[in-house]
């Protein structure tokens, strides 16, 4: 998700010609941004834009009254996989403005929030992404991966309990997940607790996942 890329002009194009501009009951577009033009538009101006069919309350993300588009599972799915290339291209808003259509032709596509999480998470927007992730998670409660970015946005919003509890609820459902050991050995670390940091950092390692050489470091 970090991956710095050149978008193509011919497939930016192909991505705004893939929406159609109109009022709310259309698939949003970025209307007079052409390919060559989309990086010179201010950041926030384009974000807005993007999420504006959207609303973000509660730790939740629902399509605001006006803005459904015609339901369409087959056509909402097609919009998250543009949505997941877009990603790959590092294509943020291109790729935001597809998990939104896909959420407003099908509010109960796990995989439209969790998209729209990645996305949004790329854009620095972290109360935007827990949200995202948190109704990705409601629509599909055993979605380990949902739970571990739920998790890591609780983190980057500095909420280390909520953090925790996410990756502790992942060990409920796989004792053996590696991510989950790592984020716990650090926050037991960050907590004073060395004995606990290293439990998880050993189950971290065992599971075959990364843990930063410093920590060990820090735990001698």
């Amino acid at each position: 998700m970090n991956r710095i890329a050149v978008v193509p002009a011919a497939l930016l194009m192909s991505f705004l010609a893939a929406c159609s501009t109109g009022p709310s009951g259309a698939e949003l577009a970025y209307d007079g941004i052409g390919p060559d033009s989309i990086d010179s538009v201010d950041k926030r101006e384009r974000f807005d834009k993007a999420v504006l069919p959207l609303e973000f309350k509660n730790e939740r993300v629902s399509v605001k009254p006006g803005y459904s588009i015609a339901a369409s599972a087959t056509g909402s799915a097609a919009a998250v996989k543009r949505g997941n290339d877009a990603v790959n291209l590092n294509a943020r808003d291109v790729a935001t403005v597809e998990f939104v259509n896909a959420i407003r032709m099908n509010p109960k596509n796990a995989d439209a929030y969790f998209g729209l999480g990645n996305s949004v998470t790329m854009r620095g927007k972290t109360n935007e992404a827990i949200a995202a992730y948190a109704t990705a998670l409601e629509l599909r409660p055993d979605w380990i991966q949902a739970r571990y970015e739920l998790g890591m946005g609780y983190w980057k919003a500095n909420r280390m309990d909520e953090a925790t509890a996410q990756f502790r609820a992942i060990l409920d459902q796989d004792a053996r997940n590696g991510p989950a050991h790592e984020r716990l050995a650090v926050a037991a670390y960050y907590a004073g607790d060395k004995q606990e940091a290293l439990r998880h950092a050993a189950a971290a390692k065992a599971a075959g996942t990364d843990v930063p050489a410093q920590l060990y470091e820090l735990l001698k």
